[in-house]
């Protein structure tokens, strides 16, 4: 299945009032479980115990973590 399909029936689901997007990852504070947020309306605080870094190979919450990446060579090459 594209992903296309996948992002517009997950969309559909969605409650749009928890919603946060566009936004950005702005900072991380580990000692009171907070999270800043920035949306183009406004800059939030959201205290969170989890965190899922699903935000790809130059992942930011990563960065702010100071985690190392991995990375491996495939020797391919595309058009």
């Amino acid at each position: 299945i594209e992903m296309q399909y996948i992002n517009q029936a997950l969309n559909q689901r969605l409650d749009k009032t928890q919603l946060l997007a566009p936004a950005t990852l702005e900072s991380l504070d580990y000692a009171n479980h907070m999270a800043t947020i920035r949306t183009p309306e406004t800059e939030l605080q959201i205290k969170a115990h989890l965190i899922v870094a699903a935000d790809g190979a130059e992942s930011c919450v990563r960065r702010l973590c100071h985690l190392p990446a991995k990375t491996k060579s495939y020797q391919q090459h595309a058009i």
